[in-house]
């Protein structure tokens, strides 16, 4: 009795099997959330920046980049002690030229989201005019840089956590059932939908929203995938939610308000998404499609495939 209650935690290289690996890690993130939302909440400062303004806003997002550094070192510490993994095998890796997929990702977020907000123009549901603006407590040198570095922190933890550990464990223990391509294809949907349900609970989602921000998911796990580096995602995800919040739209149904172009929506919010962003609306389901697509030409540019090693990582023991 007692090997098979064994067998059904630990397989046979002494680790716990995947679904226990997930459940103990998922219950790190939960702890880290909870433990930082209540931080907040007892000095008396939301965790959410949408609608804060002053010190408020500033607090929201230095709690938005404490809680996503906190996440980011779970993840770590969990695929280096539970999943006995090197930091390569969650994607914290480089190459030959390890500026090149960063640059190139960042480069792709800027042009898919200042591409559909284009599109929109053309469609007449944008109207743009430059006016740098931010609260008036901080100059707005200090609210940009508040931003960046949350946006980074968000897109690095988000990355690490969705593609480098939930992506890379479900390859690997898909691999007991289906083959390493067929096993990654299926990672790459599961990790998508689980992307787009964390951000289900954002003001202003939507089925359309979610649909966009599960394909979007889908785009940044391909980008991990055919490279083999978190850099490539981490850089288009960065980009993508700076660009359109200095750009003064919601970000997945978030409204920072530090922009350096006033944005006035109108029309069709099938078209923008309304209070959601580009990601709530026909606008951001194509700029994701259009970016699949890019991604898999970048790959075959430089030289690269559908990455099978994402299923076979090397353990450190």
């Amino acid at each position: 009795m007692r090997d098979r209650i064994r067998s059904l935690l630990r397989a046979s290289t002494g680790r716990l099997r995947t679904p226990w690996r997930l459940l103990v890690a998922g219950g790190g993130f939960l702890l880290v959330n909870l433990a930082v939302g209540g931080a907040a909440l007892a000095v008396g400062y939301g965790v959410d920046p949408g609608g804060a303004g002053g010190v408020g806003l500033a607090a929201a997002l230095a709690f938005l980049a404490i809680n996503g550094a906190a996440t980011a070192l779970v993840t770590l510490l969990a695929g280096r002690y539970l999943d006995r993994r090197l930091l390569a095998d969650l994607g914290l890796r480089g190459g030959a030229r390890p500026w090149l997929d960063p640059l190139a990702g960042a480069a792709l977020g800027v042009v898919l989201v200042c591409g559909a907000y284009a599109v929109g123009a053309a469609l007449g549901v944008y109207e743009a005019s430059v006016d740098p603006s931010g609260p008036p407590t901080y100059p707005l040198s200090a609210w940009l840089a508040l931003v960046v570095v949350s946006m980074v922190v968000v897109g690095v933890y988000e990355e690490l956590l969705l593609r480098g550990y939930v992506l890379t464990n479900l390859a690997e223990g898909l691999t007991a059932v289906l083959g390493r391509r067929a096993s990654i294809a299926a990672a790459l949907i599961v990790s998508s939908l689980g992307f787009g349900l964390l951000h289900g609970a954002n003001p202003a989602a939507s089925p359309r929203s979610l649909a966009t921000v599960t394909l979007a998911g889908l785009l940044l796990g391909l980008a991990y995938v055919y490279t083999g580096s978190l850099s490539f995602p981490i850089g288009l995800h960065v980009t993508w939610n700076l660009s359109g919040v200095l750009l003064g739209l919601p970000v997945s149904g978030l409204e920072i308000p530090v922009r350096l172009v006033r944005t006035e929506v109108a029309g069709d919010p099938a078209i923008h998404g309304a209070g959601f962003g580009i990601e709530g609306g026909l606008l951001g389901l194509g700029a994701t499609a259009v970016g699949c697509l890019l991604v898999v030409g970048y790959a075959r540019l430089t030289g690269r495939t559908f990455g099978e090693t994402v299923a076979t990582p090397a353990l450190r023991f």
